[in-house]
């Protein structure tokens, strides 16, 4: 795994998700690129035991870790 994807380690499946999606036309953009915040805020979510998501945005784009899925 590259070192910018590095907030996506641990994270199960839910991470799995976000490491396969094809970002391209998203308006997030690729993962890597994403902010210091919402990548750090995201690997707190997708590591916890508990059931948590996670908006982002204007948009309220929605991400969730295992526990909520």
């Amino acid at each position: 795994m590259s070192n910018d994807l590095a907030f996506l380690a641990g994270g199960g499946a839910a991470a799995r998700m976000i490491r396969q999606r094809d970002w391209s036309g998203h308006p997030l953009g690729s993962p890597g690129t994403w902010p210091t915040e919402l990548r750090t805020a995201l690997s707190l979510v997708l590591n916890s035991p508990e059931s948590m998501l996670l908006t982002w945005g204007p948009g309220l784009h929605f991400f969730f870790n295992d526990a909520y899925r």
